[in-house]
């Protein structure tokens, strides 16, 4: 009875080796999952583009699960516009689907230094700018380096920060900017309100923790009566009923 047992399961271990090598060997190679279709989306319409047939050898034949969107977006970038956002996403079982954005102006940026203007792509590179647009925010960059065009000043990360924080103060204070000062390599923004006062936060922290502090020192800060040199938010306090703010009223 134990040879029996024993033969039952080196049976049974067979069979299931023989499945995974047979079934890995066919999605290996099965011409089924080799990719035959790429469809190219711009601003989530299907579109027709001859761009596709620059980088159309490195997709087509390729097998389904060995591709690497990632690594593909890498090698196809450079066949697009600077200006564009993309993202790439595999269709089973033999399709690749390409999303392309345009990238928008979404705030003119100055270079104080170095007295260079650009605008702010919504993908966070820089252009070269003749004319400010009014109705957008005024990034002023403090650094001292000089910045190129096309390159990324802020990523991702960074302008989410920085729109949330903005849109956030915004609504906490009803309170409109002159202007917002952003030292890159510090981490740091200055939000510079209509009367000249800066309010200093640090980008590694919470940005709700820092503005809450100032709307919690209401109304013995009073920035909407009052005008300060700054206000430093940055400062962070290690009990939460000690939240220190340092001001320089003028």
């Amino acid at each position: 009875m134990k040879k029996k047992r024993s033969k039952f399961k080196f049976n049974k271990t067979t069979i299931l080796i023989s499945i995974l090598l047979i079934t890995s060997y066919w999605i290996l190679f099965s011409k089924s999952f080799l990719i035959q279709n790429i469809n190219v989306y711009q601003n989530n319409q299907l579109i027709n583009s001859d761009e596709i047939n620059k980088f159309r050898p490195l997709i087509i034949n390729q097998n389904y699960f060995l591709l690497d969107e990632k690594n593909l977006l890498d090698q196809i970038s450079k066949f697009q516009k600077q200006e564009q956002k993309m993202t790439i996403n595999k269709k089973f079982p033999n399709t690749v689907e390409i999303y392309t954005e345009e990238a928008n102006i979404i705030a003119n940026v100055t270079n104080k230094e170095k007295n260079q203007n650009f605008s702010l792509m919504s993908n966070g590179k820089i252009k070269s700018q003749k004319t400010t647009k009014p109705q957008l925010l005024k990034l002023i960059i403090a650094d001292k380096e000089t910045l190129q065009e096309d390159s990324m000043i802020l990523n991702k990360e960074s302008m989410i920060y920085i729109n949330k924080a903005y849109k956030y103060f915004r609504k906490e204070f009803n309170q409109t900017f002159r202007n917002l000062y952003i030292y890159l390599k510090a981490k740091e923004i200055r939000f510079i309100l209509d009367n000249g006062t800066e309010i200093w936060i640090d980008m590694t922290v919470d940005y709700q923790t820092q503005i809450n502090k100032l709307k919690n020192a209401q109304p013995i800060l009073d920035i909407k009566n009052k005008k300060y040199e700054y206000i430093d938010l940055r400062i962070q306090s290690f009990e939460d009923t000690k939240q220190k703010i340092i001001y320089k009223e003028i």
